[in-house]
């Protein structure tokens, strides 16, 4: 299984114990634009942090698929087939 957080701010919300059980649960794949400094950097840094997520930085804002769809279909998939 694989959760594959975009900007998700809520993230900050969690516990760091329910974000280190998702760690056990699910393979965690954040990604994020380099100019969303608060909520994409911010929630992948956490997850990064918390649960050995892996973090991908595309080109763009908040809404990073929309900047990079390319780069954001391929970072995707990649994360999909490991």
């Amino acid at each position: 299984e694989q959760w594959i957080p975009v900007a998700a701010g809520s993230v900050h919300q969690l516990t760091t114990a329910q974000v280190q059980t998702l760690q056990n649960v699910v393979k965690i794949t954040a990604i994020y634009g380099q100019k969303d400094v608060h909520a994409g950097r911010g929630t992948s840094l956490v997850l990064q942090q918390w649960a050995s997520a892996t973090s991908v930085e595309l080109e763009g804002g908040h809404a990073c698929y929309l900047d990079s769809p390319k780069e954001f279909v391929r970072v995707v998939i990649q994360a999909l087939g490991t």
